[in-house]
């Protein structure tokens, strides 16, 4: 099975050191927030303009848990969760794809600074047997 290539990084799980997320898909998405005014007697578009922008939102779908050193386990998973945060103690992804390609983030850096936001574990015995093999999909914003 192959994966994309992800290492998240947190001070509170693996002693500090990446850990690898074993998932088949990696999406970010973001949001513009604009303005558009219609005049309520014309048929005429409107001018849009944006007003600001959301944090991008990165998904990573297909998280699988094989227990494999230096993977994401779920204890991680519910030990970022728990995880208050206080502005410096950020998780960090690192997301590959191709052959050498690094995905930056708004700050335009390959090191992106994220705050797991949704966990979401599904056990499916239609995926594997007696549902041995979970996988979740997990939601992160991006942080300053």
């Amino acid at each position: 099975m192959t994966f994309a290539t992800v290492l998240l990084t947190n001070t509170a799980i693996n002693s500090g050191s990446p850990v690898r997320v074993l998932c088949k898909t990696a999406a970010v998405s973001g949001t513009k927030n604009t303005q558009q005014k219609p005049d309520a007697n014309g048929s005429d578009m409107v001018e849009v303009q944006t007003q600001s922008y959301e944090n991008f939102k990165y998904v990573l779908s297909n998280t699988y848990f094989t227990g494999a050193t230096d993977t994401l386990t779920w204890d991680d998973v519910i030990t970022l969760y728990k995880q208050k945060y206080s502005g410096s103690n950020y998780s960090t992804l690192h997301i590959k794809y191709g052959t050498s390609s690094v995905l930056n983030g708004l700050s335009e850096s390959t090191d992106i600074k994220v705050v797991l936001k949704v966990p979401n574990l599904t056990l499916d015995t239609s995926d594997s047997k007696d549902a041995y093999r979970p996988k979740a999909t997990l939601t992160f914003t991006e942080t300053k």
